[in-house]
């Protein structure tokens, strides 16, 4: 099984992940398959054609709102061109996926939320928060295991009875350039996740971006990769 989240609209690393990956049954989705980039309905396509649960991304929910005015002016810009650009078709789509995902795979409770299980859009849970809130997010999960997203950073925090894990982003990493995602293979109740990066044609994402007139520090940053958190 796949495991990704935070495409936000980059088809090149979507695809290049995909090519690359080893035989899979179905997808776990954590949002914000659009946004900021420049091939929303190229990535809306390529998912809704794969068995994919998923759940929708901050990003996703200000595009089919049309309302960007709780983000900085440069991260609305690019949410507004990714607006302009999608099809009524794939906005229904991601319209219809919902905040939490809960389901059970051979015995193991999975819960799928983009950003943290007390307000499912926002709010950072990186690895720290993780480890000192992973009794409270098992109570209010009941899952054995709860995939997150929204940082663009990857973890797994693995306790006994309850794991949290972050596949990192495929469209805009954070800690470094290269596509992030997961491999999780689950079997009578119990699982292994491996973490895995893709190299991808960054000026090629970049390219495109420009070309629609993107706030030029995002291009940039597609083409140097992430500036590292200090």
């Amino acid at each position: 099984m796949l495991v990704l989240s935070d495409i936000h609209s980059n088809y090149t690393a979507l695809k290049t992940v995909l090519d690359n990956v080893e035989p899979f049954e179905a997808v776990l989705f954590t949002g914000d398959i659009v946004g900021f980039g420049p091939h929303p309905n190229e990535c809306v396509n390529v998912i809704r054609k794969l068995d994919v649960k998923s759940v929708i991304g901050n990003h996703d929910h200000a595009i089919i709102r049309n309302d960007f005015s709780s983000y900085p002016v440069d991260v609305g810009k690019a949410d507004l061109i990714n607006r302009s650009m999608i099809t009524p078709g794939n906005l229904e789509w991601v319209r219809s996926q919902p905040e939490t995902f809960d389901l059970e795979i051979d015995g193991l409770k999975v819960s799928l939320i983009h950003a943290n299980s007390v307000t499912p859009l926002m709010g950072y849970v990186h690895q720290r928060d993780a480890i000192k809130r992973s009794s409270e997010f098992k109570g209010l999960t009941g899952a054995d295991l709860l995939i997150l997203g929204h940082t663009h950073r990857p973890y797994i925090h693995r306790r006994r009875e309850f794991t949290i894990l972050n596949p990192g982003s495929v469209g805009i990493p954070r800690d470094e350039s290269r596509a992030s995602f997961m491999y999780l293979d689950i079997e009578d109740g119990e699982f292994d996740v491996v973490h895995t990066r893709v190299e991808y044609d960054y000026d090629a994402n970049a390219d495109a971006m420009s070309k629609l007139g993107l706030p030029e520090q995002y291009v940039e940053r597609m083409r140097t990769g992430p500036v590292p958190r200090t």
